[in-house]
């Protein structure tokens, strides 16, 4: 699958790489390869699959392709992230608050999410984030919602 992976035609690799996702944690370090590494759709594809895994070492692996991969992929981590809840939505959390949050696509991740611990990093974005996160998180909030009205 490794040499699919690096030198198939696109088909076989998404072929490749669903059945990766399908072997759970035992196909996480190929998968970690091919989100980081892999040509863009193919990035796309492993996040999908790493996704479908699920379990603390997914979240984990979603998280390091978030902050750490191109912005196409770090969005669609994001996104798998957001979809799993849970413990993965401190990573979304992290992320949101950190240097690449427009980059990663956390901030319209959480926008899209409810609740309190939710809205407390959101208004932590408004009052210390730069003016493209804030931009990014203010509709979010209704005008009577808004920490300083």
């Amino acid at each position: 699958l490794a040499a699919i992976i690096k030198n198939g035609e696109p088909p076989l690799v998404g072929a490749a790489l669903t059945a990766l996702g399908k072997a759970g944690e035992e196909g996480l370090p190929l998968l970690r390869i091919a989100a980081l590494e892999a040509a863009s759709d193919s990035r796309l594809a492993a996040v999908d699959a790493i996704g479908k895994v699920g379990g603390s070492k997914a979240i984990a692996l979603l998280g390091e392709v978030m902050l750490g991969a191109d912005r196409r992929a770090a969005r669609a981590a994001a996104s798998a992230l957001a979809n799993l809840g849970g413990e993965a939505r401190t990573l979304l959390f992290s992320a949101a608050l950190s240097e690449r949050a427009q980059g990663s696509g956390a901030l319209e991740q959480l926008a899209q999410l409810e609740g309190d611990d939710v809205d407390a990093v959101l208004v932590e974005v408004l009052a210390k984030g730069s003016a493209i996160d804030k931009r990014t998180v203010l509709p979010r909030f209704r005008p009577d919602t808004l920490p300083w009205k």
